[in-house]
């Protein structure tokens, strides 16, 4: 074990309260088993920063793909940005209409029309055949693709 291994050991003794720490002298052991606790942590909290700067990176990315077509309207941004931030979630027309208090015709359209851009798929659900809708795998790159070829698909 090297000489740093054995201070940052120590240094760990020293974030103990007093009491703990008049009873726990660590040895050589202890302190190679703090260290290996400690480089579990710190790759935990690299990966953890690896994700959030993935995140926020493929938001930034969608945000920027909306701003290039204005073929949605605020409402249908507003969920393209939620389904990139939650791919497996599903949506309804009556949760759509409550969020942006808007009529059931309304909140049918934007989602359908979402459907026609190939950004969501439709299920129909028991006999009232309610809809629900589930955003299509992969809807950075669709939305990407709108902006090089797919402007001219039906609203």
């Amino acid at each position: 074990m090297d000489g740093r291994q054995l201070t940052v050991g120590r240094s760990l003794v020293k974030l103990l309260p007093v009491p703990s720490r008049m009873r726990y002298a660590p040895d050589e052991g202890d302190v190679a088993v703090s260290c290996t606790n400690l480089q579990i942590i710190l790759a935990a909290i690299d990966s953890l920063h690896e994700y959030i700067a993935r995140k926020a990176a493929e938001i930034q990315r969608t945000d920027a793909r909306l701003r290039g077509l204005e073929i949605f309207n605020r409402r249908q941004r507003d969920l393209i940005r939620n389904a990139a931030r939650h791919p497996g979630r599903r949506y309804s027309v009556a949760e759509h209409r409550r969020c942006h208090e808007i009529s059931y015709e309304t909140a049918r359209s934007d989602l359908i029309g979402l459907v026609n851009r190939d950004l969501l798929s439709v299920v129909q659900q028991g006999r009232g055949k309610k809809m629900t809708f589930l955003p299509k795998p992969h809807l950075e790159e669709r939305l990407g693709a709108m902006g090089t070829h797919g402007l001219d698909r039906l609203h």
